[in-house]
């Protein structure tokens, strides 16, 4: 979590950390940290990526209070295995199977980590995969909304930077196959 808080912070990452008693300058470069009980929950995060990193101790209750900030990505830093066993706390708790399915573990890309640094590099690595798709989905999407409300066949949209043109005033035409 150290080590996340910190390369996230160079990559100018806005970062909050929720802990179960704070400790002074445990986490230095954080924009807010919390203690568990005075964490504002119950409102919707749904622009923020949230990883649970809780070295074996409360996972079900940080794990249960972060499934309730209905964040874009959660993740939980453990093995498939310990995660298994969390997941059936869980759901003696009422969590559903379509939940669960949405926390990333173990977190991050698969580079082979071993170091804490190596780890928030691979979790940061997948946030920012997330973050890029998301994206460009958006974009996709603005884009197709755009040429269905275009006027009539004489547009395409160009596949590379997907801008609707005209194709009767198009300056440069290829066609392939």
């Amino acid at each position: 979590a150290m080590a996340l808080a910190r390369i996230a912070k160079t990559m100018e990452y806005r970062v909050s950390v929720v802990v179960p008693t704070i400790e002074e300058g445990l986490f230095p470069t954080v924009d807010q940290l919390f203690a568990h009980a005075a964490f504002p929950g119950g409102e919707s995060y749904q622009n923020s990526y949230v990883v649970v990193c809780t070295q074996g101790e409360g996972d079900t209750e940080a794990l249960f209070s972060a499934l309730s900030l209905k964040a874009a990505y959660t993740a939980f830093v453990s093995s498939r295995k310990k995660a298994n066993g969390i997941f059936q706390e869980l759901r003696m708790k009422g969590i559903g199977m379509e939940q669960l399915k949405e926390i990333r573990t173990p977190a991050g890309l698969d580079i082979g980590a071993k170091l804490p640094e190596e780890v928030a590099i691979s979790i940061l690595a997948e946030i920012i995969k997330e973050f890029r798709a998301k994206q460009a989905g958006q974009e996709t999407l603005k884009a197709d909304n755009t040429l269905s409300a275009l006027p009539n066949d004489d547009y395409y949209l160009n596949p590379v930077c997907k801008i609707p043109v005209q194709k009767s005033t198009a300056k440069y035409v290829l066609v392939y196959d």
